[in-house]
């Protein structure tokens, strides 16, 4: 209960600051929490989580994870090895790209492929079956590689596959596409089902240095990130999604100019919307917190969550260079 109270006053503190928030979450959460919460503003000064949302708006004097928040992270902590074994054997997620053939699944499992594609800025979600040509693999040395690629349009951001039969015009997708989630950083989005109006806030959680190493990378210490869900039946739920780990990143310019960012880079939410067509919030997102891993994808579905959980991990897919 406390924990509640701690992130709806967040929430409402937030919301006060941006006009971006009052027009997505609408001004039924903030009579509805404020009224709620009225008295329990002072709460929020126990907290040292620095809150950047909408990019603008900060909120406390420091970028750090509360005590409260570390505790929780504690409790729900795995090692990721064990997210193979609780993953749901209905839902796989495989990015396009080359890979060893043990890291990628035989199709045949999976009745039904679909693919995310991004065109012209506009999401689509169709039937598509992944492509599979074997290709060299040099660290076994032999023809055991897997290229992985869709046959139809190359502006794939990934693949999902399912045994569930699924509608395809129900899909739904959020304006949450490709956005690095870095440390006090935010995105929020809203998913209707029927009168149900539900809003998320989605924020990156660690400890960012204000000075580069000696090796000129920017550490980022006990990262993870934390989902809030608000519903507008006055239920509120929030749940630190990974484990904590550290990361560091690097940025330079490219030659024309562009600038790059690369290390072991905080978590991006590929995609974000509703693809179990629950009308509820399910992500996929780019996890990759190893500096050996090549290409990590992880797909999260509120239908494996529950009245504590936000989402629930339905696949997480990995791929090492050696």
């Amino acid at each position: 209960m406390k924990t509640k109270i701690l992130i709806g006053a967040l929430l409402i503190m937030v919301i006060a600051c941006t006009e971006k928030a009052n027009s997505i979450l609408g001004p039924t959460l903030n009579k509805k929490l404020l009224n709620k919460l009225e008295n329990q503003k002072s709460t929020i000064d126990s907290l040292n989580t620095g809150l950047l949302y909408a990019e603008k708006a900060h909120i406390a004097s420091e970028n750090k994870i509360s005590a409260l928040m570390k505790k929780k992270i504690r409790r729900s902590k795995l090692p990721r090895e064990d997210y193979w074994q609780k993953s749901s054997k209905d839902w796989y997620v495989l990015p396009q790209g080359s890979f060893h053939g043990n890291e990628v699944v035989n199709l045949k499992k999976y009745k039904y492929w679909y693919g995310i594609f991004l065109i012209h800025d506009s999401i689509q979600i169709r039937p598509d079956q992944p492509q599979i040509k074997y290709q060299y693999d040099g660290i076994v040395d032999d023809y055991s590689g897997k290229n992985v690629s869709s046959s139809t349009d190359d502006s794939l951001l990934v693949f999902f596959g399912t045994n569930k039969e699924l509608d395809s015009r129900q899909f739904k997708s959020s304006e949450i596409i490709k956005k690095r989630i870095f440390p006090g950083q935010s995105e929020i989005t809203q998913i209707n089902k029927k009168k149900l109006k539900q809003s998320y806030m989605i924020t990156g959680y660690g400890n960012q240095s204000l000075k580069k190493d000696e090796s000129g990378n920017t550490p980022i210490e006990s990262y993870t990130i934390g989902i809030l869900a608000y519903n507008s039946n006055d239920e509120l739920t929030e749940q630190i999604v990974y484990p904590l780990s550290d990361l560091y990143y690097y940025n330079y310019f490219d030659g024309e100019g562009k600038l790059v960012l690369s290390g072991i880079l905080p978590y991006e939410i590929v995609w974000a919307g509703d693809l179990d067509q629950d009308g509820k919030l399910d992500l996929i997102i780019s996890d990759e917190n190893h500096y050996n891993m090549v290409d990590g994808k992880s797909l999260w579905l509120s239908s494996l969550g529950n009245k504590n959980k936000v989402v629930g991990l339905a696949h997480c897919f990995t791929a090492f260079g050696c």
